[in-house]
């Protein structure tokens, strides 16, 4: 773990002046619409609450990452992780830990780690790590993609929404994504996750995309 008064350690904590990215799968990006839409992560019309202490570019790049069907070497990944002030070596998760309580929306299935019967509400509470974070939510980020752009396979669905081509220009206040509008899939479009985000209170960054 790198210490506060570590090189690299402060590298990561500089101010992201300015980044320009070209990535194949800038379809990442329309995870954030996902996150909010499934109240996961506050939009900006409720800027005190604090989410689930997780960087929201940490939460889409380990969605991406279970999506896919094999691993690809893409800018991507390395400018999430400076936008989250992660050391790219480590895992997304390294540093996470669900503040305690905590809980899933009322409408989602028990979670993945709960061996507590149904009806209990501390079932749905406390503290866990990352992967069983994410092992509790994907399933249902991934029915709710499928059902939105009526993709039949659940390996389908990092096809459809991530394999898009994307320049993004990134800084400390925002994320720009540019994408061909030629290639936007309607169902994309339909579905709404081409929708702009806006500001993202966890992050103090909004996040917009353009299509030319």
């Amino acid at each position: 773990m790198l210490t506060p008064t570590s090189p690299r350690a402060d590298a990561l904590a500089a101010p992201l002046a300015f980044e320009a990215t070209a990535t194949a799968l800038g379809g990442i990006f329309y995870l954030v619409n996902v996150a909010l839409a499934m109240n996961l992560y506050p939009d900006f019309t409720r800027p005190g609450d604090p989410g689930p202490g997780v960087s929201i570019w940490k939460f889409i790049e380990e969605l991406a990452v279970r999506f896919l069907d094999a691993p690809r070497e893409d800018e991507v990944w390395s400018l999430l992780a400076r936008l989250s002030r992660r050391d790219p070596s480590l895992p997304a998760g390294a540093d996470f830990s669900l503040p305690e309580p905590w809980s899933l929306p009322a409408q989602w299935p028990e979670p993945a780690w709960s061996s507590a019967p149904a009806s209990d509400a501390s079932a749905r509470t406390g503290s866990v790590g990352f992967s069983r974070f994410m092992a509790a939510v994907a399933p249902s980020v991934s029915q709710r993609l499928q059902s939105a752009l009526g993709v039949p396979l659940a390996a389908d669905v990092g096809r459809v929404v991530l394999e898009h081509s994307a320049h993004i220009h990134a800084t400390d206040a925002r994320v720009d994504v540019s994408f061909i509008l030629a290639e936007l899939p309607i169902s994309i479009r339909v579905a709404g996750l081409d929708r702009d985000p806006g500001f993202l209170p966890t992050e103090g960054r909004s996040l917009h995309f353009h299509f030319t």
